[in-house]
């Protein structure tokens, strides 16, 4: 019998690929500062802020679906048999990158109202600003958890507790800066606090998760 071997180049290439991306976002965008300064840097002294976050967003995106495309268990039916483009249906991948676009299209438009909605609009320039340090460090952490899922002898089962811990740590520390730090990035009401967490972080990862893994 002939043992197929799994080319996983194209994984090598996808992380390459990002880390072109955000060595062109620090020589360009943010002018040669160092990783470090950059996550200590204010948001008065920043550069290019939404170009930034723009770059970050779609970095993180691209390794997300590298790292849940293996323990997704099979494409998902709502993107395997209603999206049909020419007679092309997105592979797992696909799937995950059209969803994590359109819940981060829907989480970004809904923030924007929220904030306006409540005459809090002025907020926004830091909430994007923080965002982006953020999805820089979550891609940085995801790259060490590909590299390892796939070059490493580590059982699935021990990715997915891993990938879940990542994520509810991650999610844990995210909404808490959010809600404690000095640049008041959510309204200072507390119901407006719960609110936002609520239906603009949990719920809508509720729904992609629901779409992507039952």
């Amino acid at each position: 019998m002939i043992r197929i071997v799994e080319n996983k180049d194209w994984i090598i290439y996808s992380l390459l690929g990002v880390g072109f991306l955000y060595v062109v976002m620090f020589r360009v965008l943010l002018r040669d500062i160092s990783l470090i300064k950059f996550f200590t840097l204010k948001e008065e002294f920043a550069n290019n802020t939404i170009q930034s976050w723009v770059v970050t967003s779609v970095g993180f995106i691209i390794l997300a679906a590298v790292a849940l495309s293996n323990i997704l268990p099979i494409n998902p039916r709502l993107f395997a048999e209603y999206l049909n483009v020419f007679g092309y249906t997105p592979n797992k991948v696909g799937s995950i990158i059209l969803a994590l676009v359109f819940l981060f299209f829907f989480r970004t438009v809904s923030t924007y109202f929220f904030l306006a909605s409540i005459g809090e609009v002025e907020r926004w320039k830091s909430f994007y600003f923080l965002a982006t340090k953020f999805f820089l460090g979550y891609s940085l952490a995801l790259i060490v958890l590909v590299l390892a899922q796939n070059y490493f002898p580590i059982e699935t089962e021990w990715m997915i507790y891993m990938y879940a811990v990542f994520f509810c740590m991650s999610f844990i520390f995210k909404n808490l800066v959010y809600l404690f730090h000095h640049k008041t990035i959510l309204p200072d009401e507390w119901y407006y606090k719960i609110l936002y967490i609520c239906t603009l972080q949990i719920l809508p990862f509720l729904v992609v998760g629901k779409f992507l893994f039952f």
